[in-house]
């Protein structure tokens, strides 16, 4: 019962968020709470990777747009 509740649980939850963001759900977080121990310096870590990758993807879709209004505004000025 100890091992499920302090190991197993932490360890479907990496699995779990590691598998929605493979799906590409850049939202994806493991929810282990922050405390001691490899595995949640693991979801501390998987957590912060997620976030980072859901703030470039951010900044890739503004500049997507940002050069599709530039390429608009040039075809309207020629």
């Amino acid at each position: 019962f100890g091992a499920e509740v302090f190991v197993l649980r932490d360890v479907d939850a990496i699995l779990g968020a590691t598998r929605r963001l493979g799906a590409g759900d850049l939202t994806a977080r493991t929810g282990v709470p922050r405390k001691r121990g490899e595995l949640a310096q693991l979801a501390e870590a998987f957590d912060t990777m997620a976030a980072q990758l859901d703030r470039r993807q951010d900044r890739m879709r503004h500049a997507e747009r940002m050069e599709s209004l530039g390429r608009l505004a040039g075809g309207v000025a020629h």
